[in-house]
C-alpha cells in the first residue's frame, strides 16, 4: 500500500512540474466536496479535498490528485490520480470528464481500482468556481469488481 501512494505521489510531482514546463498557461487549482456515495449496501458521505494542474501541455488538459475520507460506519479513505479533459461551453462554464487510478483503504485493507469521473464547473470569478461531479469507481476485491457510484458538489480555487 505505501508503494501505491509514493507511486500516486511522484507521478503527481511529475505531472506538475510537467505541466508548468511544457504550458505557459499552466495553472493550479484546490478544491473541496462533499457529497453521496453508494455501492453493495455501503452508503457513504465523501468528504474530499484536490489539487489540479491545467493545460498539462495540451489546452484543457488537466491532472488532478483526490483525497477523501468516507464519513460511514467504516474507516475508508481514497486516494486517486485523475486525466481530465475540461471543454469550455462559456466564458464561466465548463464540463469536463476523465478517469485514472484509485486506492482505497477500508478498514485497514488496501484495495485497488480506477474512476471515471464527469463533472461542471461554473465561476463566479477567474479564481472562484462551484463544481458538480458524479464518479464512478470500480473497484477490485478478489476476482468480482464492485463499483462506488458519488455524486458530489464542491468549491475550486484556481491561481
Amino acid at each position: 500500500m505505501r508503494k501505491v501512494v509514493l507511486v500516486l505521489s511522484i507521478a503527481g510531482m511529475l505531472a506538475t512540474g510537467a505541466a508548468f514546463a511544457q504550458s505557459a498557461e499552466a495553472g493550479f487549482f484546490a478544491g473541496v466536496s462533499l457529497g453521496f456515495e453508494s455501492a453493495a449496501g455501503l452508503t457513504a458521505v465523501p468528504v474530499g479535498v484536490h489539487l489540479g494542474v491545467q493545460n498539462l501541455g495540451v489546452k484543457n488538459l488537466e491532472a488532478r490528485a483526490d483525497f477523501a475520507y468516507w464519513v460511514s460506519g467504516y474507516n475508508v479513505i481514497e486516494a486517486g490520480l485523475d486525466a481530465l479533459y475540461d471543454y469550455p461551453v462559456s466564458s464561466s462554464a465548463s464540463i469536463y470528464g476523465g478517469l485514472g487510478p484509485r486506492l482505497a483503504v477500508l478498514s485497514g485493507a488496501g484495495i485497488v481500482g480506477f474512476g471515471l469521473v464527469v463533472g461542471g464547473e461554473y465561476r463566479f470569478t477567474p479564481h472562484i468556481g462551484v463544481t458538480a461531479e458524479m464518479d464512478a469507481n470500480p473497484y477490485f476485491v478478489g476476482g468480482a469488481a464492485v463499483a462506488f457510484v458519488s455524486l458530489t458538489a464542491g468549491a475550486n480555487y484556481h491561481f
